[in-house]
């Protein structure tokens, strides 16, 4: 597997998260609350982004008890959308949401913080030769989502 892999997985998984939370949001809630509070009224950036996180290690995403307390959500939230985020995640991260994986076990990183730095950098590079691929405002989205991501001079 190239050591770019994980980078263009993570930035996948994040673009999925979010337009899945946009179609969830818009059945979810009226549209004129939609429009004037935006989708993360069912999910934040930053749970989104906490997601993709967890997604690093098998099993953290397996049970709706799992979703329930990475997300927060209510109950009734938990029930009507674990599965289809679950779903979402599997597209990217099979590991995470298999029932009796060890939550010890990383997918694909090795830990080190030259290594985690590394792999942030290259996110920064796959975002950028993304551009075409995704909306503008997805483009802001993913900024919002990781500020510790500066855009080097010249890219």
């Amino acid at each position: 597997m190239s050591p770019y892999a994980d980078v263009d997985i993570d930035y996948k998984l994040t673009m999925a998260l979010l337009d899945w939370r946009d179609e969830k949001a818009a059945l979810k809630f009226p549209s004129p609350l939609v429009r004037s509070l935006g989708s993360n009224i069912l999910l934040s950036d930053q749970i989104i982004k906490h997601l993709v996180e967890c997604a690093h290690t098998a099993g953290t995403l397996a049970t709706t008890e799992h979703i329930a307390k990475e997300t927060k959500w209510r109950k009734d939230w938990v029930d009507e959308f674990a599965d289809s985020l679950k779903e979402v995640v599997r597209n990217y991260y099979p590991q995470a949401v298999v029932r009796g994986a060890s939550p010890t076990t990383p997918n694909n990183m090795n830990g080190t913080v030259e290594e985690e730095d590394e792999r942030w950098e290259r996110l920064l590079l796959q975002q950028h030769h993304h551009q075409q691929a995704f909306p503008e405002v997805r483009l802001h989205q993913f900024e919002r989502m990781y500020p510790e991501l500066e855009q080097p001079n010249g890219i």
